[in-house]
């Protein structure tokens, strides 16, 4: 789609990324809400009175590790999306002569990794989208908590940036990276619940399902453990909260009382038995 109403300038002009947003706002291009709610996350993270001409390709790259590579959550299911909204609004810079270098030329999408298309994509009472009734409620209250402090994060972001010498400012950089992971997450959180459905699964022959309360014992030593079945959204290890795509989440999964499994550790085989299997209350 073409931006008739974007005239070209002949000369670099000195503009914040806020006031290059607005302008950014009246195209045809800024008629994307989705993609204007990518770009606005950017800006938020390099700073809305950054000038343009003094961004710096390492931030750019910096940016596309924390927030499309996503390393401290995996791979980002709006990669795509993102990637395509911030080239063309680099483009955009470039072609206002805010700044003399298409920086959205060095951005580049991640190979999805194996199955991202079926998560994607899946429906919506999949068994991918269910989550337990008291994992919908801790969902959404983290994403309460994290919007709660995003106005602080971004203070910091703004308080940090006074000192105006930006190439060597390891606060404004701590204070970037936070808000950026902030709003990464209340992001995924967000598309997570748009999607949760509650498990309404009832299990009729005392199995183990979503939700089961499970006691097991280790057939070599006798030592017993006890683990709640839940989504990968709500797995908490250290609440023994284990995933149903774990190995032994899936193990586990529709397992009676008295049934034995075999689960392959670094150590090597390891068999449990099931010694109860009961629902955990709410």
């Amino acid at each position: 789609m073409s931006d008739s109403n974007v005239p070209e300038t002949t000369e670099k002009i000195e503009m914040s990324l806020n006031a290059a947003f607005k302008n950014f706002l009246t195209t045809d291009h800024g008629k994307d809400v989705t993609g204007n709610r990518f770009v606005r996350h950017y800006i938020d993270y390099a700073g809305g009175e950054t000038i343009v001409d003094t961004i710096s390709r390492s931030r750019v790259e910096s940016y596309v590790t924390e927030n499309i590579l996503k390393g401290h959550t995996g791979f980002d299911p709006n990669a795509e999306e993102r990637v395509l909204a911030l080239k063309v609004w680099f483009q955009f810079l470039k072609k206002k002569k805010y700044t003399e270098v298409n920086l959205g030329n060095i951005i580049r999408a991640p190979r999805k990794p194996r199955g991202a298309i079926a998560r994607t994509k899946a429906k919506p009472n999949s068994s991918e989208n269910q989550v337990t009734a008291e994992g919908l409620n801790e969902l959404k209250q983290e994403l309460e908590n994290l919007q709660a402090v995003t106005p602080r994060l971004r203070q910091d972001v703004a308080l940090a940036r006074e000192d105006k010498d930006f190439r060597e400012n390891a606060p404004l950089d701590a204070a970037r990276e936070a808000l950026a992971f902030n709003l990464g997450r209340i992001t995924e959180l967000t598309t997570i619940l748009d999607n949760a459905v509650v498990s309404e699964e009832v299990s009729v022959d005392g199995s183990a399902m979503l939700g089961s309360l499970v006691s097991i014992s280790n057939l070599d030593d006798e030592k017993q453990y006890e683990y709640t079945l839940v989504s990968a959204h709500e797995a908490n290890p250290s609440l023994r909260k284990i995933s149903i795509e774990s190995p032994v989440g899936k193990e586990l999964l529709h397992r009676r009382v008295g049934e034995e499994i075999t689960v392959t550790a670094p150590v090597g085989k390891i068999r449990f038995r099931v010694e109860k299997v009961g629902k955990k209350l709410a």
